[in-house]
């Protein structure tokens, strides 16, 4: 299969459209050849002939597919959209395709009053991390998700999806969907909640550890939300582990997603507090600021 000729990034030109029942023999004739792999009933027709609306189908001017996401509207949780698949042409990966086809999902399902959008992968799917890392999803690990020794890993962020701070810079790398076909590296927006909680000015000692590298930091800003350091050689990893000395409370950790980061000597890293597994470390942050007041106020 391939696509038009043009500059990376150029996706903006590609039609994008709910999908149909009658998109579903188009995608199958596609599908295992864009993923390298029969795909089997993860590309089940229920998403085109049921659950159609929610979906997204891209194409070129001309009408030769360009890719398709399967989604929908959960049930259960009517302010979540899920993300069952999305899979880009080999022609398209690497200019913008896979970050088209979930704004366009996301803009329609926040329209539709959902407020998180969650997507799932493999643990060792590395470029579908990196993926929803740059577009602002927090992952955390679900071991037996889909039964035993099926790990996954559970994606999810606040929508709409184009609210955030100044990300990391964009890097790109091989396009990979959910089910393991390929999308691109877009541009991330991660949102920056640390804004949303009460906020003070403390010089705490910190570190930043990822990949096994650690970095020794100083806390400038603080709040339950999130925390900005300053430091010199940052990791320029999405995830990260956030350790701060809490005074007489001693050393907590929280996992946390970095929303901006300034590697230059002497630079400053912004980063939120991951919602699962951190409560511990919440809670000693507000502990900690209890006791401030308390100090204050004798």
């Amino acid at each position: 299969m391939t696509g038009g000729a043009g500059p990376a990034g150029d996706a903006g030109r590609l039609a994008c459209r709910p999908l149909t029942a009658a998109d579903y023999p188009r995608a199958r004739a596609v599908v295992d050849d864009w993923f390298g792999h029969p795909v089997g009933l993860v590309m089940h027709r229920l998403f085109f002939d049921q659950l159609g609306p929610s979906g997204v189908w891209m194409e070129e001017p001309g009408g030769v597919p360009a890719g398709f996401l399967l989604g929908l509207v959960s049930e259960s949780e009517p302010d979540l959209a899920y993300v069952h698949m999305h899979v880009v042409a080999p022609a398209w990966r690497g200019r913008g395709a896979g970050e088209r086809l979930y704004a366009e999902f996301c803009a329609r399902a926040h329209a539709r009053g959902c407020r998180r959008v969650r997507a799932l992968a493999a643990p060792d799917r590395t470029a579908s991390r990196r993926f929803h890392e740059r577009l602002g999803f927090t992952g955390r690990d679900a071991p037996g998700y889909l039964g035993p020794g099926a790990d996954r890993t559970v994606y999810e962020r606040g929508l709409p999806l184009d609210e955030g701070a100044t990300p990391l810079a964009s890097r790109r790398s091989g396009d990979r969907g959910t089910a393991g076909g390929q999308m691109s590296e877009p541009t991330p927006t991660p949102h920056d909640d640390r804004r949303e909680h009460p906020r003070a000015d403390v010089e705490l000692p910190a570190r930043v550890v990822a990949d096994g590298e650690v970095v020794d930091a100083q806390s400038l800003n603080l709040s339950e939300g999130g925390i900005l350091l300053a430091g010199s050689d940052f990791p320029s990893a999405g995830q990260v582990r956030i350790e701060i000395e809490l005074a007489e409370m001693g050393w907590h950790a929280l996992d946390a997603e970095v929303v901006r980061l300034d590697d230059r000597p002497g630079g400053t890293l912004a980063a939120r507090f991951a919602e699962a597994a951190t409560e511990g470390g919440r809670d000693a942050i507000r502990a900690f600021f209890a006791s401030r007041l308390q100090e204050r106020e004798h």
